[in-house]
């Protein structure tokens, strides 16, 4: 009974110790998020003053070339306006116009696409208020899938159809960002695609890597904000692991929980190990953190 009385009392110990812990993490986890979130939005304001600067050095060059070649074709008023010239235009100067103007719609959508490919998405015109956008996403240097959107730019822009899942907040983002700046719509969209996919890929990762010590699959939310898997630590423990993300876009929990099932032996030293694991599964890869446990436990 004394054996049964001092097992249950390490137990009990070992979770208030756990309480404590992430309690004591709570604070220092919100300055985290809260240091993260701002240097994020720094570096997409600098990204976005870049590209519109750049958007407008392209639109300068346009309209001087396009003047260049339609000044020809313009005459001035006495009221100090301007409009075609009368005379007549014929065949080979009616031809240089349509080329004129094809050659400044084609460059126009060529630095759309090059602006917007450095961010991992292309913008493609449909129509003079229609465009098509495609995010590319990636997970730790390779290319996985792309997602789709066509879009309508008026006053009142909206998206038309999309392949984005369900749980991204787009409607909210379109209402946010897409009528005032274009750039910083296909920016934000695709950081909470290549989260999510960041997110999913490390899961299957987990159960790739690490399939003989777990018990059972991964379980997972659909937007992969929450996980909850189990590792056989040894033949009469197992551990429970619960990370859970605040943001669709963060790429790391925000929130990491752990249960040990079983009789402990020495709940100080294993509550040691599972504050060190708690911080490795907020900074490395699920697959990369778990390992590192084993390998300071074998």
């Amino acid at each position: 009974m004394a054996s049964e009385s001092e097992h249950r009392c390490s137990i009990n110990s070992l979770e208030h110790l756990q309480k404590l812990e992430e309690n004591a993490l709570i604070v220092s986890e919100l300055e985290e998020t809260s240091h993260r979130k701002k240097k994020e939005l720094e570096a997409l304001k600098q990204q976005i003053i870049k590209k519109r600067n750049e958007k407008e050095e392209v639109a300068a060059k346009l309209e001087i070339n396009a003047h260049r070649i339609l000044k020809q074709f313009i005459q001035d008023e006495p009221n100090g306006r301007k409009s075609l010239r009368r005379k007549k235009i014929n065949d080979e100067e009616l031809e240089l116009l349509r080329g004129a103007l094809k050659k400044a719609r084609q460059m126009k959508a060529e630095e759309m696409k090059a602006s917007y490919r450095l961010t991992g998405a292309t913008v493609e015109p449909i129509t003079n208020k229609k465009l098509r956008i495609c995010w590319d996403t990636f997970h730790q240097g390779e290319f996985f899938e792309s997602f789709y959107a066509q879009v309508e730019i008026n006053e009142e822009s909206k998206i038309e159809k999309h392949s984005i899942p369900f749980f991204i907040p787009i409607q909210s983002l379109v209402d946010r960002y897409l009528s005032d700046s274009m750039e910083c719509f296909v920016q934000m969209v695709g950081n909470y695609l290549n989260a999510y996919v960041s997110r999913r890929q490390e899961a299957v990762e987990l159960e790739t890597v690490h399939k003989e010590m777990m018990v059972g699959e991964v379980h997972t939310a659909s937007a992969f904000d929450f996980l909850q898997f189990y590792i056989q630590v040894t033949e009469d423990n197992i551990l429970e692991v619960c990370v859970t993300y605040t943001d669709l876009q963060d790429r790391r929990p925000s929130k990491v929980v752990l249960r040990v099932s079983g009789v402990v032996d020495d709940s100080e030293d294993l509550h040691s190990e599972l504050v060190e694991l708690k911080n490795q599964l907020k900074t490395l890869s699920l697959a990369e953190a778990i390992s590192e446990f084993f390998a300071k436990n074998s």
